[in-house]
Formats: structure tokens, C-alpha cells, sequence
């Protein structure tokens, strides 16, 4: 990566880059300790990561000029592998330690890496619009770029820098802020490096002696080949059927190193046989597995062979194989046949809920004191209630509560503000000003945007919503309102029947009343009978009944109260929708 393209807008989605900046008076002194952070990078990886498979790319650092600024920069492509990432990050920290000068800038495609794991301890004043060249790695620690102003208080926000402008600002010294709690969440992140640099999940399976070769030549092999046949596609899978380069025709059987994400992402492939290779029968373990396997990663490595993407892989390939002595029977039979434990790959549903709440608590716990204290008694207060609410729902919900229910639904359609008074049931506010902004780029576009949306205002002009009609027929027993919208919905669905599908001359209606009325003698359902029919809008509790009793069928047709129109409407008016 040339450094032109390190601030380019477009970066991959599992793309990290680094940029590494020297205080220091002279060019030289800059190139100086440079030269020296990357010495202590090599150190750091030859005595702790040197048996590490990286998922796509390693971690390499190039050297360039800015702006009379000796920098080190560089770009990992660290795949489906987010600790690959962290990886880097611990290494820029130890680095940092020893370099006292370094200032080690982390980004992805979230932009500054560092704050996604800090959100909770972070400053008010900065959040990840405005975070750009704000965060650093410097002397083991994350150190945020401040405002300059004495006067900036924590609730103000502030404009992102350019890198020019943290260049000077790291040059003079200024406005540096180390903030406890967030170096506390990072480190939490960071404290199982170094002993996880090279975890390692080891599994015995067979292969062509080729490709046995190459893995002893070069571990980091496999994590391509995995790779290539994860993201295969049907042309690409044709390779699978030719195996023109691994032909399975020489195998062994012996124990190949993975990552834990690659053996999970090779052994839950699901993929059919293809026609090179003879496996044994299902039932026959391990020899099924394991020639499964090596069935998958050998196709793994034709695919990588055969792609015009890697071109570099495959010009590795074949140098490794030129005047290639591959391994013996023999000397394969002295290495030892190990299978790790597999069960890391079974998670239990509860057992990810508790992970993913430790690691909530976690984040929260890193946040400051009086912050955490506030946010621990609100949930608690919240808690609280929600649960007394709930019980009170579910166990004590008695006719106040209903009473309250239908009283703020009332106020509500029955206001005589306007539309426009009211809060957006949604929470959004639409304005002809936020619309302008979207199209400020392109005048052409905007007039066009205008004169359309103007024509749509227009005939939406024509549509009037009448709020007392809605409210009566909201009012209106649910069969009554059916039957009123469409009066002819029963009988032609009656005409579509068969005549002797109803006895006698009955016509649907009159079966529906006679089947109502032998329900009710029968009092199915209702221990104590069927309930009298509400001639009226009132009853002695002072509330309309054909209202309660829709709300009560909407909320019983959607139990668990998400998603439907009446949890919506009862939202809107901050009413719980009782559950149970």
C-alpha cells in the first residue's frame, strides 16, 4: 500500500492500517526511531508470534515521508479473524513502551479502531465523527488528542483533525488526555496476549504428500487454503472435480496445525464428494473424518492454485515444490497423531447469553465512577419498576388499569391539536430543510427532487384523515366494522360454498348465529358462560366496552407485544402492553 491511498474514504471491510508518527526535532532523529520500533516489532513477534497463523495477511510496516515527517505505515487484511487485529494492537503497545517517542494511529472500516471497545469510558466530547486522528497508542497507553480552548467542557463536541494538525499538535505537546477508564477497557482486551499469540487447534487428517510438503514449509498456507475453498464459488468449484495440481493419489495421514476459526470454518463446510477422492463409508471414524477433511483443505489449496487473485500464492507454490523432497513414510510415522478437543465449537444458547452479558458488564464497568453509579441505580430503578409492572400486569391487572388504558387512548385521538402539536409516533421529524441538505450536492437533482416532492404534497392534499371517523369505528365491535366495510363479504363468500356444505337452506350467517348460540348453551371456554353482548358504548365501569374489548383481542392475537399495531399504538402513549 502506497501511502496516498492511507486516507482514501474506501477501506476494506476487514482491512486494519496503522500509521506510526516520531516526535522528534530532525528528519533524522525520526528515521532513527523508526528504525528502531521496528527492530522492536521483529523483536516482539520472534519471541512471542513466531508460530503464529495469520487468517489473510502478516503485519509488515513500510516507511515513507509526509509533509517533512518520518512515518511508518502499513495495511493487514486480517479476514474473518478480529483477533488478528488485536494482535497488532498489542504488539503497537509493547512497541510503544520501549520507542518513548512513537505515536501509533489504528483504523478499520468502523474508523479508529480503539474507540469501538472504549465506547462506554469515552469523553462526551468525542464520539466517532468527529474521532479522526484523536486516538493514539503512546507509551502503552491510548492517548486522546483534546480541543485545543481551556474552556471546553466535557459536553461539548469538537471537529475531527487533520492529520497535519495532530502531526503539529503531537509535535507541541499539547491537550494530551490519557483517560484511566479507557486504558483500563483496552487492557481488559489485551491481557490474553502474549500467551494466545499462537493458539493453535491441532487435528490429524490426510492429505496428498504435496500438500504435507508445503505445510512444513509454510504454516501460513493452510490459512489461504481454508480460505479459498470458504468463499469458493460453483466456477471455482470445478477445480474440485480435476485436481489437476493435487491429484489425491499420494496420501498420508498426519497432524495439521489450524487456528480454532480455521478448523471450525473447514470442518462445518458442508460440500458433496468430489470425483477424485474415495472416502471411506460415514460410519467408518475416524478414517471419515479425517479423509474429509483433508478432502476439503486439498480442494482448499486447487482452488488457491487455480485463482487469477492469487498469483502470489500460487508463484509460492511452485517455488516450494520446485526440487521438492517430500517427507517419507518414515519419517512421517515419528511425528505424533494429535486431535484437540473439539467442544469449543458447541456453544449452548445460555452459555452465549451469560458470555455476551459478562462482556456487557464489562464494557459498562469501564465507564467512570459517578457515570457507572447513575447508570447502575437508573437500570436498577428501571428493573424494579419494569418488574412490578409486569407483575402488576400479569397478577394484579384490575380494572384501574384498563380504566387508565383506555382513558389516555381516548385523550389521544379525541385531542384537538393539530397533527403537527403531536410528537411523531415514530420519533422521527421530517423537515423540508433535512430533505434540502440530502441534495445540496447536485443542484440538478435537488430542483428535480423538489418539483416531484412538491407535485406529491399536492395530491396528498387531496387525502384528508378524519380522526373522530377512525375513532368511532376503532369504537365499533369488530364484526360490525367488517361487516359495514364490506356487506357483501359473507355472502359471496357464502355463494362460493356448496350448497350441501350448510344443512338445510341456512346461509352462512344464519349457521355462524346458531353455531354462537350453541357455543354459548354449551359455555365452551367460560366456566361461568358466555358473557352478555354490549348493547351499549358504555358499561358501569365508565368505559367504553367495544374499545376494550378490540384492544384486549389485539393484544391476545400479538402476545408477545412486539412488532404489532397495537404494542405500536400503546407505545406511542408510553403504555406497557400487558403480557400473560
Amino acid at each position: 500500500m502506497e501511502f496516498q491511498d492511507f486516507d482514501k474514504e474506501t477501506i476494506g471491510q476487514s482491512e486494519c492500517r496503522v500509521l506510526v508518527i516520531f516526535r522528534a526535532l530532525s528528519l533524522e532523529e525520526q528515521k532513527t526511531s523508526a528504525i528502531q520500533f521496528k527492530k522492536e516489532l521483529e523483536r516482539l513477534i520472534e519471541n512471542y508470534g513466531k508460530e503464529r497463523i495469520w487468517q489473510n495477511e502478516g503485519f509488515t510496516l513500510n516507511s515513507d515521508t509526509i509533509h517533512g515527517t518520518y512515518c511508518l505505515f502499513g495495511s493487514t487484511d486480517f479476514g474473518d479473524c478480529i483477533a488478528d487485529e488485536w494482535w497488532i494492537v498489542w504488539l503497537l503497545f509493547e512497541a510503544s513502551r520501549t520507542v518513548k517517542n512513537a505515536f501509533c494511529r489504528v483504523i478499520d472500516s468502523d474508523g479508529e479502531f480503539l474507540l469501538i471497545e472504549a465506547a462506554f469510558a469515552l469523553p462526551k466530547w468525542i464520539d466517532e465523527d468527529n474521532s479522526d486522528y484523536r486516538v493514539w497508542i503512546h507509551d502503552g497507553n491510548v492517548l486522546l488528542l483534546r480541543p485545543n480552548g481551556a474552556n471546553l467542557q466535557e459536553y461539548e463536541r469538537c471537529d475531527p483533525l487533520s492529520r497535519s494538525e495532530a502531526i503539529k499538535q503531537i509535535n507541541l505537546g499539547e491537550n494530551f488526555d490519557v483517560p484511566a477508564r479507557v486504558n483500563k477497557g483496552i487492557r481488559q482486551r489485551l491481557q490474553e496476549y502474549p500467551e494466545t499469540a499462537n493458539n493453535h487447534h491441532r487435528a490429524v487428517i490426510t492429505i496428498p504428500r504435496s500438500i504435507a510438503y508445503l505445510l512444513r514449509k509454510d504454516r501460513n498456507l493452510v490459512s489461504k487454503a481454508i480460505t479459498a475453498f470458504y468463499y469458493r464459488d460453483p466456477i471455482s468449484e470445478k477445480e474440485c472435480d480435476c485436481m489437476q495440481k493435487f491429484y489425491p493419489n499420494d496420501l498420508v495421514t498426519m497432524t495439521v496445525c489450524f487456528t480454532p476459526l480455521l478448523y471450525a470454518q473447514l470442518a462445518q463446510q458442508r460440500t458433496r464428494k468430489y470425483a477424485p477422492f474415495q472416502l471411506p463409508l460415514q460410519g467408518e471414524e475416524p478414517a471419515f473424518t479425517q479423509a474429509e477433511l483433508g478432502m476439503k483443505l486439498a480442494c482448499g489449496f486447487e482452488i488457491l492454485y487455480n485463482s487469477n487473485e492469487q498469483e502470489e500464492a500460487k508463484k509460492s507454490i511452485d517455488q516450494l515444490l520446485e526440487g521438492a523432497v517430500f517427507p517419507t513414510d518414515d519419517e512421517l510415522k515419528t511425528l505424533p497423531l494429535i486431535n484437540d478437543d473439539t467442544s469449543f465449537m458447541n456453544v449452548d444458547p445460555d452459555d452465549l447469553e451469560d458470555m455476551l452479558n459478562s462482556r456487557i458488564k464489562d464494557l459498562e464497568g469501564s465507564q467512570s465512577a459517578e457515570d457507572s453509579d447513575f447508570a447502575e441505580s437508573v437500570s436498577s430503578a428501571d428493573d424494579q419498576a419494569s418488574n412490578a409492572s409486569q407483575s402488576k400486569m400479569t397478577k394484579d391487572f384490575n380494572e384501574h388499569d384498563l380504566k387508565d388504558i383506555i382513558s389516555k387512548i381516548e385523550d389521544f385521538v379525541e385531542s384537538d391539536g393539530s397533527s403537527s402539536d403531536r410528537p411523531d409516533i415514530y420519533g422521527i421529524e421530517n423537515s423540508e430543510e433535512d430533505e434540502e441538505k440530502l441534495y445540496t450536492y447536485d443542484p440538478g437533482k435537488r430542483d428535480e427532487f423538489s418539483l416531484n416532492h412538491r407535485n406529491a404534497e399536492s395530491d396528498d392534499d387531496n387525502i384528508e384523515f378524519n380522526e373522530d371517523e377512525f375513532f368511532n369505528i376503532l369504537k365499533k365491535p369488530t364484526s360490525d366494522t367488517m361487516a359495514k366495510s364490506n356487506p357483501s363479504a359473507l355472502d359471496s363468500a357464502s355463494s362460493e360454498s356448496s350448497e350441501d356444505e350448510l344443512p338445510g337452506n341456512m346461509t352462512l350467517q344464519e349457521y355462524m348465529q346458531a353455531m354462537d348460540e350453541e357455543l354459548k348453551s354449551q359455555k365452551v371456554g367460560n366456566k361461568e358462560g358466555a358473557p352478555e353482548p354490549f348493547n351499549g358504548e358504555s358499561s358501569e365501569l365508565g368505559i367504553d366496552m367495544n374499545l376494550a374489548m378490540n384492544l384486549i383481542e389485539g393484544i391476545q392475537a400479538n402476545p408477545d407485544a412486539y412488532g404489532g399495531p397495537i404494542s405500536t399504538l400503546l407505545d406511542s402513549l408510553n403504555i406497557q402492553v400487558p403480557k400473560g
